[in-house]
């Protein structure tokens, strides 16, 4: 396993007070919150730790690791001496931060200390024929998501990268965070393209967030907000393509990933214009680039930042030697499709299902619904299946942490998964929104994977009211 540097990269945040006290003095801009699992009506219960997750940056420490670098940013702690020890660290771009260097460069003189920096940018950055054919001919031009993009770039290259003697990162971004990082990718701010080993986004609106349009057209916020207006559909197409990326420009699409949140019950006025089809904020189209690999978690915007299964995504995708790909091939749906109360409506279904690593007490997967709208008919579903096929899961397992006691012996291990399975069928609709039952839980499916023996495998899943058929599809990744 080859390490290397994880950088971070948060979303939008805007003017200082929008987030809140607490984040804004969060060192680790939301990348290390925790979260409890158990929802006690008591303090006792709370006891049973083992399906708590205590954080991105801990859980690396305690998985792979890796240490941070918050108060160490030149690596002269003891224990990092060795290439493989810079490699195992995280970094945390706070670009926000560096707005009032930046706008110090900007005037700086012939003699100023930030004056090199300014004929370095300028040189390098307005050099670049990509910036300029895109309209960016100043570097007072260079607002929002652009000028992040260069700082970011510029950190990599010019900081992490020399400190630790690594040639590449891993770059993992949330929300807008994930726009910044692909300005600086596709338009190889510095080189960046190539020091890129692997793209991770969490929530973030490649196709541009819609709700950022109605709010600029609504007026409801600033118009000269730039980092906003770079959040607006009619800016991420043609700046960035959308969710259609020019390959020329980006790197191996092998080698990103989205994580996409489908729990839309997150900022209360905002999740009404984007919704149920969303993480509250953005729309799951949206969260997700043509030909790569993507995700459901079943997580609103913010908290896909702080739960358990993006993080298991997450070190699957960075780390992970098995590829996994779970798909429906098959639904039966017993009994008429026709609702008790609506002659001439067809009933719905939503399915919730989980994923989980035998020997890891946190999920891979926990989502509902996957990419499809709130619900589905059995014609809808079965059109899914034929074409272009229903996946549940696409994404990468570690078999050489399958926990954290022993992973000398977990290797030696065969690589087994879990996956519960669960479908509500909807009857009749009432005011509240669709209604319905589903029947009592069954046990997960189990699947082991051996190396040596066949790599697909098909499980049947009955119930009194469904019949279904998953395909588990493993690869050994190259």
């Amino acid at each position: 396993m080859k390490y290397r540097p994880i950088v971070y990269v948060h979303g939008y945040a805007g003017k200082p007070g929008s987030l809140g006290p607490e984040d804004e003095l969060d060192p680790y801009c939301g990348w290390n919150t925790g979260r409890r699992y158990n929802l006690p009506e008591e303090w006792d219960s709370y006891s049973d730790t083992t399906r708590d997750f205590e954080g991105f940056v801990t859980r690396l420490w305690k998985d792979y690791g890796y240490r941070d670098t918050l108060n160490n940013p030149d690596l002269t702690a003891p224990g990092l001496t060795s290439p493989e020890d810079k490699a195992r660290t995280i970094w945390i771009f706070r670009y926000y931060e560096k707005i009032s260097t930046w706008q110090k460069m900007l005037k700086a003189k012939n003699g100023d200390e930030q004056y090199e920096k300014r004929q370095y940018y300028e040189r390098e950055v307005l050099g670049n024929a990509a910036i300029k054919e895109a309209g960016f001919d100043r570097l007072q031009s260079l607002t929002g998501i652009p000028q992040y993009a260069v700082m970011l770039a510029d950190e990599v290259i010019n900081h992490i990268l020399r400190t630790t003697g690594a040639e590449e990162i891993f770059l993992v971004a949330h929300s807008m965070g994930g726009l910044i990082s692909r300005f600086a990718i596709q338009y190889d701010i510095f080189g960046f393209r190539t020091k890129v080993a692997k793209f991770l986004t969490l929530a973030t609106p490649h196709g541009g967030a819609s709700v950022a349009n109605i709010l600029l057209v609504k007026k409801l916020v600033n118009p000269g907000a730039r980092d906003l207006e770079h959040l607006d559909p009619d800016w991420v197409r043609p700046k960035l393509g959308g969710i259609s990326v020019d390959d020329t420009k980006f790197i191996n699409k092998d080698d990103c990933y989205c994580v996409v949140g489908c729990n839309y019950k997150d900022y209360e006025i905002l999740k009404e214009v984007a919704g149920c089809a969303s993480d509250g904020l953005v729309r799951q189209d949206e969260a997700a680039i043509d030909g790569v690999g993507n995700t459901c978690v079943y997580c609103t915007h913010s908290s896909i930042m702080n739960s358990r299964e993006p993080y298991e995504i997450a070190v699957g995708f960075l780390f992970g030697d098995t590829r996994l790909t779970i798909t429906l091939a098959e639904a039966q749906f017993k009994g008429k499709q026709k609702r008790a109360n609506y002659e001439h409506s067809e009933k719905r279904y939503s399915f919730c299902y989980s994923l989980k690593v035998a020997g890891s007490s946190l999920n891979v997967i926990c989502a509902r619904n996957g990419n499809v709208d709130h619900t589905a008919t059995a014609e809808q579903i079965q059109k899914r299946i034929q074409s272009p096929g229903y996946v549940l899961y696409d994404g990468f397992l570690d078999s050489a942490c399958i926990s954290v006691n022993n992973r000398a012996e977990d290797s030696k291990t065969a690589l087994t998964v879990n996956l519960e399975f669960e479908c509500m069928e909807y009857d009749k609709s009432t005011q509240d929104g669709p209604q319905g039952e589903k029947e009592k839980k069954k046990p997960p499916i189990t699947v082991q994977y051996d190396p040596n023996g066949d790599p697909v495998k098909t499980e049947k899943y009955e119930t009194g009211l469904f019949a279904f058929v998953f395909r588990f599809e493993f690869s050994k990744r190259s």
